[in-house]
């Protein structure tokens, strides 16, 4: 049921339904600015890597020189995908209300919503907005075994745990990674605090904020900086500290802001390039909350693009959906499908604050 109670019938200025504004549009950007996003992908499909290892290179021993074994490393995973759908419907009679001269037609073809402005410019852009959300949430957030705080698991209660059940997520993988002794862990003391309260003005301590990204630089292998696409993901709480670190300790000093990149704002510290994440802190704060804290409200990764994996089975998730009328129903149907994963290529190149 849409509730137009807001609405005031004819009050002279929306004449379209292109003019409503969408409240609370998801900004949460592109997925592929922050991981490596590969379509097409078949479960069980084998993700493979090699690399040169040891050193090369001697002096030179003339003619019939001594042949030595070419050192390989290989990394096999596999892809793991899940399939997600979204199946919505609507009969005409739940938007009638103030806009319905706007949204209806006359006579029986009022029922069929399929071909007029409410489903292009309300429903269709609605849906687009919230398989990009729902991407990102179970890209980062999913987990299989997921379950509400007070039955010992991380989301909220009153949020049903089957939004994040459908696959698992970099950050279940990235922790359950850390806990194996494969990715590295910075800890942030203030997520162990025990309040909401003290979570945030743990962070605001003189020198905590540069320490946290001071930290994850220098306990990242070495390595990784060889790589092209290295790049640190925040949330936004840990970004907004570090700035005001930066004026406390520098006397007025300002973060260097850098690009939009995909509707994400970049920063620039130490050398790094920081992307600020704050759909982290809205699902952390709506879906992993506890009775008196938050499950880690501050989280970064400093990795390499190229090993923060996230698979789809189609060429573009944001087009795999359909519409339709069903006649004898009355009703209008909405229905999306496709299939999602996500695995870590290298786990010892990847560091993890939280």
């Amino acid at each position: 049921m849409i509730d137009w109670s807001a609405f005031t019938g004819d009050n002279g200025n929306i004449k379209t339904l292109s003019e409503l504004l969408f409240l609370a549009v998801v900004l949460g950007g592109n997925l592929s600015a922050v991981a490596n996003v590969q379509t097409g992908v078949k479960s069980g499909k084998k993700i493979d890597g090699i690399m040169l290892t040891g050193l090369e290179g001697v002096a030179s021993q003339g003619c019939s020189p001594t042949y030595e074994k070419l050192a390989l490393k290989g990394v096999e995973k596999a892809w793991e995908l899940d399939e997600w759908q979204i199946a919505r419907d609507i009969c005409y009679a739940d938007i009638k209300g103030a806009l319905k001269d706007i949204a209806l037609k006359a006579g029986i073809s009022v029922e069929d919503l399929t071909a007029d402005q409410i489903t292009t410019d309300v429903f269709v852009p609605y849906l687009k907005n919230s398989i990009n959300d729902m991407l990102w949430r179970l890209a980062w957030f999913g987990d299989k075994d997921a379950t509400n705080a007070t039955s010992g698991g991380v989301i909220t209660d009153g949020v049903a745990t089957k939004y994040f059940t459908v696959t698992n997520g970099l950050f279940k993988r990235l922790f359950a990674s850390v806990s194996a002794g494969d990715a590295t862990r910075v800890t942030i003391a203030a997520n162990s605090e025990t309040t909401f309260d003290k979570q945030t003005k743990g962070l605001f301590v003189k020198g905590t904020p540069m320490k946290i990204f001071d930290d994850l630089k220098y306990s990242a292998d070495y390595a990784v900086w060889e790589r092209g696409d290295v790049q640190v993901l925040a949330t936004k709480s840990l970004v907004d500290a570090l700035a005001w670190d930066i004026k406390e300790s520098n006397k007025g000093g300002d973060l260097a802001y850098g690009d939009m990149i995909n509707g994400l704002q970049t920063v620039k510290y130490n050398g790094m390039n920081i992307v600020e994440l704050p759909i982290w802190d809205r699902m952390i704060r709506s879906y992993e909350k506890g009775a008196a804290a938050y499950n880690k409200p501050h989280r970064a990764v400093l990795a390499s693009k190229t090993d923060l994996l996230i698979g789809t089975g189609s060429d573009n998730s944001l087009d795999q959906f359909d519409y339709g009328y069903d006649r004898k129903a009355g009703s209008n149907w909405f229905k999306a499908k496709d299939t999602l994963g996500t695995q870590i290529v290298e786990d010892n190149l990847i560091t993890v604050a939280y």
